[in-house]
């Protein structure tokens, strides 16, 4: 489990989580110091390094410097860290407020850090089992039965009249408003983020003030939430009104009671966020990744190891990180052939597929490949912003495919022939695309 750290601007330790808890000397805080000051009195950014047995990650947040110290070297790569700690510190900001974390002494700010603590636990113990916190997205789930739910959502943000609500079921948001889609990615992240560690709700209800870091980081909202059943979570950014008790006893019953089966459904949708019966063979793992409205599908076989989790992320944030690098080139009017990525440490190939006379091919399917000793990775387009990452087993074939205009259903090819997509995919890039 990976410790943080925070210290002040004046050097004061504001806390320090994990478990078991590890400490800096002061020798080699002092080393720190030292160093970031004179990386950016050379007007570079230094974001971590590496020991022997250990790695250390940290940012400069606000006021605040936070760091990250993982025992081992099992991910060699600073994306996931440098995500993690945004979102730590972005949890800060949503519970006390940007006036608060800047312009608090020390002494008089540790206690109020205090009711971050849970959270921030919750988030170190988090292994890579959902993309979502590290691709900047909102983890999704879908039921078979979403237009339901998204009725009784509809309707319960009109009797409390707040523009901002959402369904949780077991950590992932099932259906939300329009207006929290609206919201910049890392405040729809920040609210399902604040809920992953809350199934079960004191007194089944909460209410508190919470910041959006980007579109409000000064003046709180009233957060209400809801336990309708174990593991489902309604949530509103509202005003004063209504009260918390007319909502207890005047609306939730009223509202979600039509939609009770759907809910149950819903919870059944644990391991996975979707049925996945239909789910071929040879897929392991699959992203699917709506860049545009910043949501994450992540679904894993039950056999499928940590380990190819763990790959597979990696692998989407080498793809994403090439494929912004290559529309880099590509406006720049330069062929490109194939990039193949530095960072290999975790992949034996990653590369970007690209027509041999064109220059890069944007309908191509298959965008990026790369393998690993259990499985092989593919990257492919499968609509506008919209992005799939697989993990196959190793001796699963696929080949380059163009999609047809307008289809919602693309092939994967295998020794034996063509087969269909999951339907999954399908059906989560047509809600998607069409934003329902």
């Amino acid at each position: 489990m990976a410790n943080l750290i925070a210290y002040s601007e004046g050097g004061v330790r504001l806390f320090n989580r994990g478990h078991p808890l590890r400490e800096l000397d002061a020798p080699l805080q002092q080393l720190f110091a030292a160093v970031l000051t004179y990386v950016e009195g050379q007007g570079a950014t230094l974001l971590s390094c590496d020991t022997v047995t250990a790695k250390v990650v940290w940012a400069h947040k606000g006021q605040m410097l936070m760091i990250l110290l993982l025992p081992h070297l099992d991910v060699r790569s600073d994306q996931p860290w440098l995500a993690l700690l945004d979102m730590m510190h972005s949890l800060l900001l949503a519970l006390l407020g940007q006036p608060v974390l800047d312009n608090t002494k020390a002494g008089e700010l540790l206690p109020k850090l205090k009711m971050a603590y849970p959270i921030l636990d919750h988030l170190l113990a988090l292994r890579f089992d959902r993309g979502g916190l590290y691709l900047g997205a909102v983890d999704v789930a879908f039921p078979p039965n979403v237009p339901a739910l998204q009725n009784a959502l509809d309707l319960f943000a009109y009797e409390l009249q707040a523009s901002r609500c959402f369904l949780i079921v077991h950590g992932r948001v099932v259906v939300a408003s329009d207006e929290y889609w609206s919201l910049s990615a890392r405040d729809k992240l920040v609210l399902a983020c604040f809920f992953s560690d809350k199934n079960e709700l004191p007194n089944d209800r909460l209410e508190q003030i919470f910041f959006l870091p980007d579109a409000s980081p000064d003046r709180p909202f009233r957060l209400l939430a809801f336990n309708v059943m174990d593991n489902v979570i309604i949530g509103a950014l509202c005003g004063a009104e209504p009260s918390l008790q007319h909502v207890v006893d005047e609306v939730l019953a009223q509202v979600w009671q039509p939609a009770f089966e759907a809910l149950e459904t819903a919870c059944t949708l644990h391991v996975n966020p979707c049925d996945i019966a239909c789910l071929h063979p040879d897929i392991l793992a699959a992203f699917v990744w709506d860049r545009a409205y910043h949501r994450c599908l992540s679904v894993v076989r039950p056999e499928t190891s940590p380990s190819i989790q763990q790959e597979l992320l990696l692998f989407a944030l080498d793809a994403n990180r090439l494929d912004w690098e290559w529309q880099l080139t590509a406006s720049s009017s330069t062929s490109v052939k194939g990039v193949t990525s530095a960072n290999s440490s975790r992949l034996s190939h990653v590369s970007h597929i690209s027509n041999q006379d064109d220059g890069p091919v944007l309908t191509a399917l298959q965008r990026f490949e790369g393998c690993t000793g259990d499985s092989r990775l593919v990257a492919a387009d499968v609509g506008s912003d919209l992005m799939l990452y697989l993990a196959l087993r190793p001796q699963a074939r696929t080949s380059r495919t163009t999609a047809a205009p307008n289809s919602n259903r693309v092939l994967l090819h295998r020794v034996q022939g063509p087969i269909p997509y999951p339907m999954f995919v399908a059906n989560f890039m047509v809600k998607m695309i069409m934003n329902e």
